[in-house]
């Protein structure tokens, strides 16, 4: 079902959420139990947003091995879960297609039935995102900023990384698009370079090649790794709104300063358009 083949109306449909996200996970002990940790403070903070600023969080599986025991793992969270836990039909791996399907798959997660008109639909979000199981989000920063970005144009919104790389493309940390390109991404036949790239440079190559006209807008200090990553390392500070690198237990609990120590700043329409 692509969007040429439904009706989508605005008049008498709610308002759109900010954005729906996917974070690509995996059934290991220790990220299952920060997933238990992160659940409960996102939807508490979506809990007090008015719904155009609430971010919808969906947890992003590839289907494991029947043989592997953390397929019982993955099969006790989605039984606690079942709203936010998504197992896709691939098997668990960065780079055979998982980022592409979970878009194609959030493609059908954007739309609601219109409550009046018989056969026409709304638009659920404004953007679709991805980002990774060891990364945290302000929810509120990133609502109040994708909120106030201009519509009608296609965006792809994150932290551009073009070190050793021919093509610039978004970091995987966290990366976002307009509802339009999700719709490209479902209607258009795409293959996977053969030299398997991972799937974030994958993104940008495709998006260069088909010459498509769309607005880069990067976060270059809003968008980060903590200081002890490998990249794009900075100090939190009240403008910072995606944490990345918090992959033990020590790092995650300075990840987590994100939400208990920085309050909401001036952040809205600081975006920077670079393409």
């Amino acid at each position: 079902m692509s969007h040429r083949q439904i009706n989508v109306v605005e008049t008498g449909c709610p308002p759109p959420k900010a954005a729906l996200i996917g974070i690509l996970s995996v059934p290991n002990y220790s990220p299952t139990a920060r997933r238990a940790l992160t659940r409960r403070k996102y939807q508490s903070i979506n809990k007090n947003l008015s719904r155009e600023f609430q971010i919808d969080i969906i947890y992003v599986f590839g289907r494991q091995n029947s043989t592997s025991p953390l397929t019982h793992l993955l099969e006790w969270e989605f039984s606690q879960h079942p709203d936010d836990t998504i197992i896709l039909e691939l098997p668990e791996s960065r780079d055979d297609g998982k980022v592409l399907d979970w878009f194609r798959l959030a493609r059908n997660l954007s739309y609601l039935p219109h409550p009046t008109q018989p056969n026409s639909w709304c638009q659920k979000y404004l953007y679709v995102g991805k980002s990774d199981d060891d990364a945290l989000i302000h929810i509120e920063r990133l609502s109040k900023e994708l909120v106030g970005l201009r519509r009608n144009e296609s965006q792809f919104i994150g932290r551009i990384f073009r070190e050793n790389q021919y093509v610039p493309h978004m970091t995987g940390m966290l990366y976002l698009l307009s509802i339009n390109l999700v719709e490209w991404l479902s209607s258009t036949e795409l293959r996977l370079e053969e030299n398997r790239r991972p799937e974030d440079l994958q993104m940008g190559i495709w998006f260069w090649k088909n010459q498509l006209n769309i607005s880069w807008i990067s976060y270059d200090s809003e968008f980060h790794n903590l200081p002890s990553g490998n990249y794009a390392q900075e100090f939190m500070t009240n403008e910072s709104v995606l944490v990345h690198w918090c992959k033990n237990s020590s790092q995650f609990a300075d990840c987590f300063r994100l939400f208990e120590r920085f309050g909401m700043s001036g952040f809205q329409n600081k975006s920077k358009i670079v393409f």
